[in-house]
């Protein structure tokens, strides 16, 4: 479609991004910031369409606020069990769980929006 972000590689490693113009035949064309460019086919390595980083920062997040509620929530039950003097409360607990989560998240959030966000469409044989 017009104006879907697309990024193209050339053969010579060059990126470009931009929105979608056209395609023909013979080459590719897209609009950056700087102007149109069209790209001859036989220079394409591959074409991807982008897709959402917001989705995978926010699939990492939620697995990391859950790994992060284990990692908050375990050590104290488990101290809690093992000595029956430690002064471990729920609410203890559940404070380890929600930093444990709230760590979890930030830093998987972090890690998925730097996962490329690019599906790629063709690839040159």
């Amino acid at each position: 479609m017009p104006g879907q972000k697309i990024e193209i590689v050339e053969k010579s490693h060059a990126k470009h991004r931009g929105g979608f113009v056209q395609i023909t035949d013979t080459s590719i064309s897209i609009r950056e910031l700087a102007g149109d460019r069209t790209v001859l086919r036989q220079d394409v390595h591959k074409v991807g369409i982008k897709k959402g980083r917001l989705r995978h920062a926010a699939i990492w997040g939620i697995a990391g606020a859950a790994a992060g509620v284990g990692a908050g929530v375990l050590p104290t039950h488990a101290a809690s069990r093992d000595d029956p003097s430690a002064t471990s409360s729920d609410a203890g607990i559940i404070a380890g769980g929600v930093i444990g989560a709230i760590v979890g998240l930030l830093a998987d959030a972090g890690i998925g929006s730097l996962i490329p966000a690019y599906r790629v469409l063709y690839t040159a044989p």
